[in-house]
């Protein structure tokens, strides 16, 4: 019988432990998907920005584009 009650005492220890593991793992589990969030949070940041900036410089070049068409014969001969 005392065997059994120590046999008892040490799953419950283990099974204690155990439960402490996996709530570390969960928490650890926890932070990396917070991380990873964050950073693609970020990462979409500046993909935004990036294509941003492109859509203004392709911008200026068609503006830039269209006013050379709309210069006069002399302009685009003298390059002015």
């Amino acid at each position: 019988m005392d065997k059994l009650l120590e046999y008892m005492e040490k799953q419950g220890q283990f099974n204690q432990k155990l439960i402490e593991r996996l709530d570390a793992q969960e928490k650890y589990i926890k932070r990396q998907n917070e991380y990873i969030e964050e950073r693609d949070e970020k990462l979409m940041e500046s993909v935004r920005t990036v294509q941003g900036t492109k859509q203004e410089f392709l911008q200026i070049a068609a503006a830039k584009e269209e006013e050379k068409a709309k210069a006069g014969f002399f302009a685009r001969l003298f390059g002015k």
